[in-house]
């Protein structure tokens, strides 16, 4: 098999306190919740795009092609975990560390420097924490380095320099969910797309992607609706276009103007014009979760 060299994420995520959990509850019931903490991590790995290469004991190793989707997923890796039912009464919690760099795959894993930096990063995390480095924080979006502050310098094996650490703030603030942009003057010829949802207008550049929708509370539009999964849909920008995918359990729903209704599962569609998104229902039921949208220059 080919070895090629790309440019990724690669992130880890540690199920801390395992030895407490096997020696509190016993191994039956402390591999079953770590088993389960590490299929969640795994979906929701794919729900941003990522890949996970393996899981090493209670531990899982994944890459992504855009810091921003490491990003989003780090954040639901922790909520989901602290608010699970079953395992939130176990006091499971997790920490993670991620960077960005060049990586040698092959064979479906990945290897060099980055992965060792990845992994390093992730072990001076305590509980509940993501830490990551400078290369992620530059290639964050501006909206998201609002959640960010610096943690501490460390000296890593090979480094001739210490490296800076950045500790995200993933928890929830008054203004997390309505986040997508500033203020701030547009170029000329630059396509943007407006969504309104429940009183609120969200005015997407095409530089400030990727835009998540969905029940997560680190979702950019956070819509709680009783169809709508954690990460329903994400909207991109890509060679001149906005496209929407649909990550869901019930689908979505597309009416552009003039009433032509497309229905998504698992699927990416381009957005065209002006229109009206549906979240796990059917257009022109009484869906309080309609976000409508339109595209402009």
């Amino acid at each position: 098999m080919k070895v090629e060299s790309k440019q990724c994420v690669v992130l880890f995520a540690d199920v801390t306190g395992s030895t407490r959990l096997y020696e509190q509850y016993g191994d039956k019931i402390a591999k079953e919740n770590i088993d389960s903490c590490l299929a969640l991590l795994k979906r929701i790995t794919g729900e941003y795009n990522g890949l996970v290469i393996k899981t090493i004991g209670d531990e899982v190793m994944c890459t992504f092609p855009q810091v921003d989707y490491a990003y989003l997923a780090s954040c639901s890796m922790h909520e989901l975990i602290l608010n699970h039912p079953g395992l939130s009464k176990l006091k499971m919690s997790l920490r993670i560390g991620f960077h960005f760099g060049d990586v040698i795959e092959d064979k479906k894993d990945v290897f060099g420097d980055t992965v060792n930096v990845a992994a390093r990063i992730a072990s001076l995390a305590n509980a509940t924490k993501t830490l990551v480095t400078d290369s992620v924080v530059e290639q964050l979006s501006a909206k998201f380095k609002n959640h960010i502050r610096a943690y501490d310098q460390v000296s890593l094996k090979g480094k001739a320099l210490p490296v800076t650490t950045w500790e995200i703030i993933w928890k929830k603030t008054d203004d997390l969910t309505a986040m997508v942009t500033k203020s701030r003057q547009r170029k000329t010829n630059t396509l943007n797309l407006t969504l309104n949802y429940a009183n609120k207008t969200y005015t997407i550049e095409n530089n400030f992607l990727p835009v998540v929708v969905g029940r997560s509370e680190q979702a950019t539009i956070c819509v709680n609706g009783k169809s709508v999964s954690r990460t329903h849909l994400i909207i991109e920008y890509s060679r001149g276009n906005f496209s929407l995918t649909d990550k869901s359990t019930n689908g979505t729903y597309i009416e552009q103007l003039g009433g032509k209704v497309s229905f998504l599962k698992n699927e990416k569609a381009l957005l065209f014009g002006e229109g009206r998104i549906s979240l796990g229902e059917t257009i022109g039921c009484d869906n309080s979760e309609m976000i409508s949208y339109k595209l402009s220059y």
